[in-house]
């Protein structure tokens, strides 16, 4: 009979551990994504930009982070309602989402801005995977309420320069580049060398 206590104690006790495992991970989950699309929040995307820019820097390797907002979707919001703006959403980032690579970093940064972490990456291929996510998304369709949405998305990249170069300056140049190809018309790819 003692070591059957001894047993049920040990049950017991790996039960618990199990439990608090699932809890921990379930918080770690709720403080690093994003509830609606999923993806990686803001905390845990500068976290994980982070790591990547020490990796590029230590292994001299390049590095591109490109920033995507999505084109007048105040418009959507307006004309179809919220929850058409958030099936929208939920689209563009099941769409990015297939784009990328594993090791690749896409986040929402908030409201209708994406982020996309591109270790490992030059200028050239960083530029066509920029194009071939903002066809994508310009090729989505969401069905919501009768209505069949599109969107398009402006997009602007910067590819890190060593050694320089932190995550906020990184962000901060593919920012402009957004802005400059939403001042060039919308629905385009900007990169900024600057």
């Amino acid at each position: 009979t003692g070591s059957l206590a001894r047993l049920g104690a040990l049950i017991r006790l790996t039960e618990r551990a199990w439990a608090l495992a699932r809890q921990r991970d379930a918080l770690f989950e709720f403080a690093t994504t994003d509830p609606l699309t999923r993806l990686p929040n803001r905390r845990h995307l500068f976290d994980q930009l982070e790591r990547e820019l020490a990796r590029a820097r230590r292994n001299d390797e390049p590095m591109a982070v490109a920033l995507f907002d999505i084109d007048h979707f105040k418009d959507v919001n307006d004309v179809h309602g919220h929850a058409a703006g958030d099936a929208v959403l939920i689209e563009l980032a099941r769409t990015a989402s297939g784009l990328v690579r594993e090791t690749d970093v896409l986040a929402r940064l908030g409201g209708e801005e994406f982020v996309l972490g591109m270790p490992q990456t030059s200028l050239e291929h960083a530029r066509a995977v920029c194009e071939r996510l903002r066809s994508a998304i310009s090729r989505m369709r969401v069905a919501c309420g009768g209505a069949s949405i599109r969107v398009t998305v402006s997009v602007g990249f910067a590819v890190y320069r060593p050694p320089t170069d932190d995550v906020h300056a990184l962000l901060d140049r593919a920012d402009r580049a957004m802005f400059g190809a939403k001042e060039d018309g919308r629905n385009r790819v900007l990169y900024n060398a600057r």
